[in-house]
């Protein structure tokens, strides 16, 4: 998209850290394995703050974040336990009547990054910037949220919050410490609160037996799985440009939902999201759309997995479908919503089973459905972000990019 270049620098970096974290050479760092490893960065510091309404009540989400706080690199593919990260990528505080509300503290790829120095006072935060905000019936489950990922879910009869504005402003060490030691507590534990997580991420089993209450109610193992997932799907109408090249590719049976052939789909979705302009800000939103009913082309639509938390919970049952399919719930009720999902720990999956779960990881294990229609993918279910629905020669579907919050 339009502002890939803006997140090469940290892609590349994350790539780099996450590599020697797991203990595997990346590109020109190989040759480092035998000297001791110190990466010096200046910190980044930012201060977000999120202006919502709760019962009629103003609520503000204020937390200061520190972008590679921790400076120490490993010796020899992992000889110290201190990592470089974000404190903290999700921040997620108490509300009255013991809910809880969380915040996604950087942008999906393509919008607003304060750790790459965007701020509201720059111009490279805007005004209109809608950050992710993950709502939580108890504060003390944060097993499954309802994600306010698009301008339709505070539209929805079923929001709980409204959104006033968004800002962020510059921060320094000062600030992170006072805020650290006074601020807002973060219900998420920091070990699935950064953007890297380490030794200190506790171990559903450690060898032995899953206790009953994990058995019983599984979504209290959320404390035990990796970070959340948000997962939805982006419904979009298309272009007339769009429209022409997609007509020439419908199959002559003309039916409501298709994909098109394999061979070039990823370029075709890729070419789909570059001309598509609401794709260019996926974050904003516009106050003057408050009042309007729930008529929007584009929109978003909640993903349903079985591989998460909130699968087992309903239906412990459903552990035998684990990471293997995935709809998409698209209700008039849930336009605008994703889903945040702890996935289940394999250990918890294997003592409902009482046997390993089934592993995916060939191409066509996992499944997605979008109604009816059984939509092809590579690996990632509905997650994947190679794949491509028509909605006849009018409308497209494809994996909206939320996750890690």
């Amino acid at each position: 998209m339009g502002s890939l270049a803006h997140w090469i620098k940290p892609i590349l970096r994350i790539a780099a850290l996450l590599s020697l974290l797991a203990g595997a050479p990346f590109w020109g760092f190989a040759a480092a394995k035998a000297d001791v490893g110190r990466l010096r960065t200046d910190p980044i510091y930012f201060r977000l703050i999120v202006d919502l309404e709760f019962k009629k009540t103003p609520v503000s989400i204020d937390v200061v974040v520190a972008c590679e706080q921790h400076r120490t690199m490993s010796r020899a593919y992992g000889g110290t336990d201190e990592t470089l990260g974000m404190s903290a990528y999700v921040y997620a505080v108490r509300l009255p009547g013991d809910h809880a509300i969380k915040v996604r503290t950087i942008g999906a790829p393509g919008a607003p990054n304060p750790c790459a120095g965007d701020t509201s006072a720059n111009g490279r935060v805007p005004k209109d910037w809608l950050p992710l905000v993950v709502w939580y019936d108890r504060a003390d489950d944060l097993s499954h949220g309802l994600g306010y990922a698009d301008q339709d879910a505070y539209a929805n009869p079923i929001a709980k919050i409204s959104f006033r504005g968004a800002r962020v402003e510059t921060a320094t060490a000062r600030d992170f410490e006072r805020f650290m030691q006074s601020g807002q507590k973060n219900l998420v534990p920091s070990y699935l609160s950064g953007i890297f997580w380490g030794k200190d991420h506790p171990v559903l089993t450690e060898g032995k037996a899953v206790p009953v209450e994990y058995l019983a109610r599984p979504e209290r193992a959320w404390i035990f799985a990796s970070h959340p997932v948000c997962r939805g799907v982006r419904r979009v109408r298309l272009s007339k440009a769009q429209r022409e090249r997609i007509r020439a590719i419908w199959p002559k049976e003309r039916p409501d939902r298709w994909q098109p052939p394999a061979e070039g789909e990823y370029s075709l979705l890729r070419w789909i999201l570059q001309d598509t302009p609401q794709r260019d800000q996926p974050e904003t939103y516009d106050p003057d759309r408050r009042s309007l009913d729930l008529t929007s082309d584009d929109t978003v639509f909640p993903v349903v997995s079985n591989e998460s938390l909130q699968g087992l919970e309903r239906d412990p049952s459903r552990a035998e479908a684990y990471a293997h399919e995935a709809l998409v719930d698209e209700a008039a009720s849930l336009r605008g919503f994703v889903f945040c999902d702890s996935d289940a720990p394999t250990e918890l999956v294997q003592a409902l089973l009482k046997r390993p779960p089934e592993r995916f990881g060939s191409e066509g294990r996992r499944k997605c459905r979008l109604g009816k229609m059984e939509v092809r993918v590579r690996i990632s279910g509905c997650s994947d972000a190679s794949w491509i629905v028509f909605e006849r020669d009018e409308y497209a579907f494809f994996f909206y990019p939320q996750t890690g919050a």
